[in-house]
């Protein structure tokens, strides 16, 4: 499977789990739940081998920004509940 595909894949399941339409994922808004739900994106993307610089492709942002989600996911993740739920979530669907 392609990176391109993979990128397709899980933004499908960050959507569904998260209940957040795709498009608000891959916008510029700074809502809390839509943040949350790109840093899971970003996350998952990067524990499945997608590069830095891919994502940042992808997601239309720098790769500086989604080196800086990457390390601030897990102080994010412990601080939010629905944030660790939507990822274990997400992890289980992936298989």
């Amino acid at each position: 499977m392609g990176k391109r595909e993979v990128f397709t894949r899980l933004l499908d399941i960050v959507s569904q789990v998260t209940d957040t339409p795709s498009e608000e994922i891959l916008s510029k808004s700074r809502k809390e739940d839509i943040i949350d739900a790109r840093y899971l994106l970003v996350y998952l993307l990067y524990e499945n081998g997608v590069y830095p610089y891919h994502i940042a492709s992808y997601i239309g942002c720098s790769t500086r920004n989604i080196n800086k989600v990457i390390g601030d996911f897990l102080e994010r993740k412990s601080s939010g509940k629905f944030l660790r739920i939507n990822y274990e979530q997400c992890r289980k669907n992936l298989g």
